[in-house]
Formats: structure tokens, C-alpha cells, sequence
């Protein structure tokens, strides 16, 4: 996975996307795509620039991680109507191999004063569904081992995703818990 770092090293010098955009010239568009991760590419002379502009070299704006997390889900039964059980397999590519790991997700709403949503996610089935497909245990601990060894921008790009895609729409950041059986230190 490429990640760019340039989020990162903004916040070290106390600098503003719209501050780099008057000195640099670089759309802010594109500054906000780089930092948030979403962008598909860099052109060479805006990299340039922003190296330039930041004292930094390529490799410490753009990280090359060698491996690529990615998840699909599936609906996989309710519990009542505020809990529901999703399958989510984890695909990690890492040097070439292709590897599945299905996981349990767990969505509890709690329709209360202030909506908020739990999300858990689990390599353990369910007691309410104990046929739902997981992963080993072995696999389990391989997947952790390779999850814990990412860089922690990249596990924060990688659990704001999972956040944004997993939770119920409508609310708020702050309305959402995520829990996760990995140890990044990062929760």
C-alpha cells in the first residue's frame, strides 16, 4: 500500500493546507486528496514542490508499505433491531500471496438520547450464530502479527475506513466505538 504522509508532517510544523496552497501554489483539491489519503497519484512537479517546500525527500512524503488491506462485507443475520451480524473478510496481499481472513462484525445501535453505534469486530463467532464461517486460530495470529507490523498512519487510515463504511450513516465521529482484536496501540 502507498500512504502518504503529508498529514503528518503538516502537523509537525504547525502548517495549514490553506497556508501551503498560498506559498505553493498546489490546488488545495490536491493538497487535501494527499493528505487525507484518497488521492490516485502524485505528479512529479507537485511533489517536487512540496518536498522542496517542506525540506523533505520523497520517501519521507510517500510510504511504500508491501502489503494491501482490504475487506469486503456481507450481511449475515439480526439480532433484534439494534444488533446485527455482518461477515467481514480481511484480504491481505503481502509479497504477492493473496490471504482471507474472515471476521465477525458486530454493529449495536443505541437509539437513546444521543445515537450512538458499537462496532466489533472479532475473530470469534458469535454464541447466537455459531455456524458463521471464521478464521482459524493460527491464521487469526498471522493476520495480527502482519495488521500490528503496518505503520500507524496507516492503521488509522485503515480503522477511519472501516469506521466510515461499517457504522450507521447519520452519525456523528464521535458517536462511534470501534473495537478490533488487533494491538496496534492505535484504538
Amino acid at each position: 500500500m502507498i500512504h502518504c504522509n503529508l498529514a503528518t508532517l503538516l502537523a509537525q510544523r504547525n502548517l495549514k493546507i490553506s497556508k501551503v496552497f498560498q506559498d505553493t501554489g498546489i490546488s488545495r483539491t490536491t493538497l487535501t486528496a494527499l493528505a487525507y489519503n484518497h488521492a490516485q497519484g502524485i505528479q512529479f512537479d507537485t511533489l517536487n514542490t512540496l518536498c522542496t517546500y517542506l525540506k523533505v525527500s520523497p520517501t519521507d512524503l510517500i510510504l511504500h508499505v508491501p502489503v494491501d488491506v482490504s475487506w469486503t462485507k456481507e450481511w449475515y443475520a439480526d439480532i433484534g433491531t439494534d444488533e446485527r451480524y455482518d461477515t467481514v473478510t480481511l484480504t491481505v496481499i503481502e509479497r504477492g500471496k493473496e490471504k482471507q481472513y474472515p471476521m465477525c462484525l458486530k454493529t449495536i445501535r443505541y437509539m437513546d438520547e444521543e445515537p450512538r453505534c458499537e462496532i466489533i469486530l472479532s475473530f470469534d463467532a458469535p454464541q447466537e450464530e455459531p455456524d458463521m464461517p471464521m478464521t482459524s486460530a493460527a491464521d487469526a495470529q498471522k493476520c495480527i502479527e502482519t495488521i500490528d507490523a503496518l505503520p500507524v498512519e496507516c492503521i488509522a487510515d485503515l480503522v477511519n475506513s472501516m469506521i466510515k463504511d461499517f457504522s450507521d450513516a447519520g452519525l456523528e465521529d464521535d458517536a462511534v466505538s470501534f473495537s478490533w482484536p488487533f494491538h496496534t496501540g492505535w484504538q
